[in-house]
Parts: C-alpha cells; sequence; structure tokens
C-alpha cells in the first residue's frame, strides 16, 4: 500500500511538473555558438564567441522582455538606443532579429519554421549573420559575421523548485518504505 503511495505522489509530482511547463507560453532562452569573419579585410580572419538571452512568446511569437547579446564585435542589448527586436516567417524559417540603430549593429538568427520556439540549432539553408558598425557611420552596418549555434532554454526559478520539490518527496516516500519494510 505505501510502495503504491511512493508511486502515485511520484506521478502526480511529475503531471504537475509538465502542465506548469506546458501552460508558460515565455519561453527563457540562451543562445551560445561562434561567430565567423566572412570578409576579412574587415574584420580578419576571426572565429569569436557569440552569445545572447532573451525570451520568445510562442503564442504571439513576439520577443519580451530585456534581450542581450555578446557578439565579436560589442554588445547588443534592449538596453540601446532605438534597440529593436521582432519575429518574423521567411521562406519556412523563423528570422529573429535584434538591432541596435546607434550605431547600427545587427543579429539574424534563422531557425527552421518547424521550430517556433527555436529551441535548438540555427538553420544552415539560410545564413544567420551579424553585422558591425561601419566607423564613422552610424546608419550603416557590414554583413560581415555567419553565425553558427544554437538555443537552449534557461529554467524559471520556479520550474527548479518544483523539480527539487518532487525529488525531495520522492526520496523521502522511498526513504519511509524502505525504512517501513525493514521492520517487517
Amino acid at each position: 500500500m505505501k510502495a503504491q503511495r511512493v508511486i502515485m505522489s511520484g506521478v502526480l509530482l511529475l503531471f504537475l511538473l509538465v502542465t506548469g511547463a506546458s501552460a508558460d507560453t515565455i519561453v527563457n532562452l540562451n543562445f551560445t555558438g561562434t561567430a565567423t569573419c566572412t570578409f576579412g579585410f574587415i574584420c580578419g580572419s576571426t572565429v569569436a564567441p557569440f552569445t545572447g538571452t532573451y525570451s520568445l512568446d510562442v503564442n504571439t511569437q513576439t520577443i519580451v522582455g530585456p534581450w542581450s547579446f555578446s557578439t565579436p564585435f560589442g554588445t547588443l542589448s534592449s538596453t540601446a538606443t532605438n534597440a529593436t527586436a521582432f519575429v518574423v516567417g521567411v521562406s519556412g524559417d523563423v528570422l529573429v532579429t535584434f538591432a541596435n540603430y546607434s550605431p547600427l549593429m545587427y543579429v539574424g538568427l534563422f531557425f527552421p519554421g518547424s521550430d517556433p520556439e527555436e529551441i535548438g540549432p540555427v538553420t544552415t539553408d539560410l545564413n544567420s549573420i551579424a553585422c558591425q558598425p561601419v566607423p564613422g557611420s552610424l546608419t550603416l552596418c557590414y554583413p560581415d559575421y555567419i553565425i553558427a549555434g544554437r538555443n537552449t532554454v534557461v529554467p524559471e526559478g520556479s520550474e527548479l523548485a518544483m523539480l527539487g520539490l518532487a525529488v525531495i518527496g520522492i526520496l523521502v516516500g522511498a526513504r519511509r518504505h524502505f525504512a517501513l519494510s525493514n521492520f517487517s
């Protein structure tokens, strides 16, 4: 009987975790990859780390809240003057665009159309690119970096807390079950 309670408690906690996670429409994403220079005369022959964070409302396909990217040519972030971010569908793919306009810096990340949550690698059929500001200009940038990499989901604190409670509950229930079974 106690074994059944332990199993049912575990199933209930797992159900709560799954339904709680699926109810979220906001996905917090971490992008990790590289930026490879395609025009040596502008940016040398560098391959550099390229990372970023942003949140996506999966239902409305919009970027929500603050976002930031660390690039070989500087930081793009939602706190910059005239910063913008949006999601569009292009040729069966999802294009996520981030830009600062003073000076102009741009990042475009293409994800497969089958990946509307943007969890996974950027596509290789359409190039994900970044462009650095042209020296002395606030309105031009060189589209000179090819971006490769992938997004991963950043777990929310409440999800981690629920997972921790589920594990603790299962362990406590299992400990009690095994302690009681040793006395019978």
